[in-house]
Parts: C-alpha cells; structure tokens; sequence
C-alpha cells in the first residue's frame, strides 16, 4: 500500500484500523450490562479504501446501535484465488464468516440470477440511472429473489461506474477490442459481454493486473477512476474511454442466515437500518469522478470519447447477450424497468464526464529508472547507508489546499508521516487525527543524488532528487513524470530526521 493510495491522504489508514471487538455475544461489561455483540465481516479486498460505501455501513452499525453492535472486518478473504467472490459465498452459508459484501456481478457463479440487471452491458450507463435504480423496488425484489441456502441479503449498494482502460489508444469502437485481451472480474455474464466484443476475457488476480500489462500478455481492463487512481495504474495503461460506461460496481451486503435468526428482533433491526442507511448513501459516498479524472490527467492519462454512432455500435454488439438475458424472468421485468426508468431521467447522458483541457491525444512517455549499479543497488552502498534513520513529516490541511488536495471527513488533517530507512529497505506510517496505520513499503536504492523507493506490492517506483543537510534531514523533489500524489505526499516538507 502506497502513500500516493493515501490522498485523501490516508484513504488506505481506513480499514487497517476500522471497529475491532472480541466481546463475546451474551458476556457482561462491568456492572453486568450485556458486551457487544460482534460480526465478523469478510471483505475480499485489502482494504476498504476502495469501498467508501461499504465504510460507511460498517460505521453506521455502532452509530445506529449505541455501540452495542459492532462490525469486526476481516480483509483479503478468500487471498484473490480463482473463483474467490464464489467462495466466499460457500464460506458464508458455511457460517465461516458471520457478514459479507460481494459485487453483484458474482452471484451468476454460483447459480443466482436475480442480480443480472444490474450488471448487465452498458444499461446502467450514469449514476442518475443508478441512483433510480436504488430508490426503486428492485433491489428488494433481487434479494428476495436470491435463492441461496444459508445466505441472507440485507442491501444492494451503488458503485463506481467502470470503464475501459487500455494500454495503446482509448477503445472507443467494437473494432478496438477485437483481439485484444482483456480484464475483468470472474462473472459468466462479464466474461460473455468481453467475448460479445471480439475480446480475450481474462480473469486474474488483481495482483496479475501490473504484470500482465507490463509484460503484454493484458491489452486493458475495466475499472472506476477512483481505482486506477489508487493504485496508480495509468502509469501503465494511460487510456481510457471517458464516456463508455460498462456496468457499475454494484454491492450487495449479505449475512449467514443463522447468524442473522441468532440477533434479538431490535439488533437485527439496527442491522437492517445500518444497511438501508449505507444504500441509500452509497453514491455520495463515492469519489466524484470529475476530479479524479482531473488528477488522473494531471498524472499521464489521456481521454477520449465515444461518438453516438460509436456507442451505438458497441450496445449493438450486446444484443445476443441480451437476448439469453430476457429468458429470466425476474432479469426480464428488471430490464424492462431499467429502460423505463433510464427513459424518465431528463437529458439522459446529457450530463456526461467532462475531459479537462489538455487530456486527449497521446499520453506522455514515462522515463525509464536509470538502473542501478551493483554497487548501489537495493540500499547497498555507502551512499545508501548514509540516509539509514527514521525520518518524519506533517501533512496539514493548508498543505492539501495549497496542493488542491480535497479532505476525506474520515481520515482528518493533520497527517503525520513516519518512513524508516533500513537494511536496504523502506516502510513508512501514517497517523492521522484519529487513527494511525502500516502503508508498507520495499526496496529502495541510491542513484547519486536520485532515491529509488520501490513497492513490494507491484513492483513500481518512485524516484526523487534528494538533499541532505548537516542534522542529516533530507530534502525531496520529484523526478520528471512523478505523479501528482507523490510530489505532494514526499515532497511538500522535508523529512526530519529523527532517528
């Protein structure tokens, strides 16, 4: 996890630190008033950096309930194995874990069709759409119509619209994807929507996403902005399709059935309340996509846009998809009300992302790290050994204003940095006004006067010209195509040394 995947700075502190409890349902505080009951919930991602609306529900259980239900999360479940949303849902109903988010797009895998709608080709197409679809009965009629043995679902959450990003030019035609490979997310009905447009689905780990696309074997991939932004995968896929919406990443929240029958009449009521209130706050909760393209664009990515007849064609290349669809019935009457809901919006589409100035064209070429010499090479060296310590630096709010860098409410100035250099490695932490984190680290390596600090995670670098004073603080600045987040988070003040 990096600092870039902090901005809102510490967006990634979230969920390292989010409600733990191992209160014992039925044991006593002191005074013998009853201890909080504890859920443990599966999330199949690191963190929840990446679900702001699923933050918000786990933090409206203690809110609605006076602390007395509390959500204890469990993340990376299932580790990114093949079929991993699918057994987490076995591993649900087996009662291996008591709550659960899982992207709708999943529940195709083990047999449930109630959800299809959601997720199907370039239908829900805007979040005024998505936002209808929410407010309206669908998404009580596609739980009650989950017919899974052991699973209960409480809600359906809105999501991040996502959109191809591609390595070699915006895919703005059917004919860009035909041939190439492609990545998306186990799901029947994603994989079949790949395939309708002539292109290679891929199913990787996420992991699998940097590898593949540096070494060519993956020609792109769907996600949402806020993604690519926190993980900062334009630097290797610069490319995206602004106004080709392939589905949302809609959520449902879901519980083990005894688990749920387990609660009194009043915790299963504040639990129900916790989910609605997440629902119905989902898309506000998420970033807003204009300004993420804005940083995104400030970063190296480019934007094109689809034509009318573009998109046109690339909805035609769905219409066989569509037609096994519709022989669901309750995916039917689902459809059937998406279209007549997208038809009520007013000037429908009319309000699509905006392209900043200066974000079309070709992408600008990324320079190279300068390989390291043997000498100097992962932290070896003199050089390298010199700047060994404990380093530490504040990030303020008029920093962030200063930077254009917008405040998460959750994660509040100031934050207050910690990196430790050592052994040939790196590491940092990250405090802020409420909460205090391990964003991880790697390898680094000394150039001269250039700092190579490597991650772990997916192998990139950040490069930075450096300065060292008599106390032996270091001053940064940023290496020609760094990305904004960077600059900001290592360079804004230098790094006290202090240890």
């Amino acid at each position: 996890m990096r600092c870039t995947k902090t901005v809102g700075v510490v967006a990634l502190v979230a969920t390292a630190l989010l409600l733990v409890s191992c209160a014992v349902t039925g044991a006593d505080r002191a005074g013998g008033v009853p201890a909080p009951v504890t859920l443990r919930f599966a999330n199949t991602y690191s963190n929840l950096t990446y679900l702001p609306q699923v933050s918000a529900f786990v933090d409206a259980v203690p809110e609605v309930s006076g602390e007395d239900l509390m959500i204890e999360i469990h993340h990376e479940w299932g580790h990114f194995r093949p079929g991993y949303e699918a057994e987490l849902l076995h591993d649900l109903a087996a009662g291996e874990t008591d709550m659960a988010w899982v992207g709708t797009r999943a529940f195709d895998l083990v047999g449930v069709s109630s959800f299809q709608a959601l997720t199907a080709p370039m239908l829900i197409d805007s979040y005024a759409l998505q936002a209808a679809v929410l407010g309206s009965d669908l998404p009580a009629a596609m739980l009650s119509a989950m017919d899974l043995d052991g699973v209960r679902g409480l809600a359906v959450l809105g999501g991040g619209l996502r959109k191809p990003f591609s390595v070699d030019r915006p895919w703005l035609s059917a004919a860009d994807f035909r041939g190439k490979s492609f990545q998306t997310f186990e799901s029947r009905r994603q994989i079949e929507a790949v395939e309708a447009l002539g292109a290679t689905a891929r199913t990787d780990a996420p992991a699998g996403l940097d590898a593949g696309l540096s070494e060519g074997t993956i020609d792109g991939f769907e996600k949402q902005l806020s993604t690519v932004a926190v993980n900062g995968t334009e630097r290797l896929a610069p490319y995206v399709a602004a106004n080709v919406n392939l589905w949302p990443e809609t959520l449902a929240l879901v519980i083990n059935e005894d688990r749920f029958d387990s609660l009194s009449a009043t915790q299963q009521g504040w639990l129900q309340e916790a989910a609605t209130r997440a629902s119905q706050g989902s898309l506000t909760a998420l970033s807003d996509d204009s300004s993420t393209l804005t940083r995104l664009c400030a970063d190296g990515l480019r934007a094109g846009r689809a034509t009318p007849a573009q998109l046109t064609e690339l909805r035609k290349s769905f219409d066989p998809l569509y037609a096994g669809l519709g022989t669901d019935p309750v995916t039917r009457r689902a459809l059937g009300e998406i279209e007549r809901l997208k038809r009520g919006i007013p000037d429908h589409g009319a309000a699509e992302l905006p392209v900043p100035e200066g974000c079309t064209g070709r992408a600008p070429v990324r320079p190279s790290p300068t390989p390291s010499t043997s000498g100097t090479a992962r932290g070896t060296g003199a050089a390298a050994q010199a700047i060994e310590g404990v380093y530490r630096w504040e990030l303020t709010a008029a920093d962030a204003e200063a930077a254009g860098v917008q405040e998460d409410d959750r994660y509040p100035w100031p934050h207050l940095m910690t990196m430790t250099l050592a052994d040939g490695r790196w590491s940092h932490r990250v405090r802020d006004a409420r909460q205090d984190a391990d964003y991880g680290g790697g390898p680094y390596a000394v150039r001269g006067d250039v700092l190579d600090l490597t991650w772990d995670d997916d192998g990139s670098t950040m490069s930075f010209h450096f300065v060292a004073d008599a106390e032996g603080n270091l001053t940064l600045t940023a290496e020609p195509g760094a990305r904004v987040d960077d600059h900001f988070v290592m360079t804004t003040h230098p790094w006290q040394r202090i240890g």
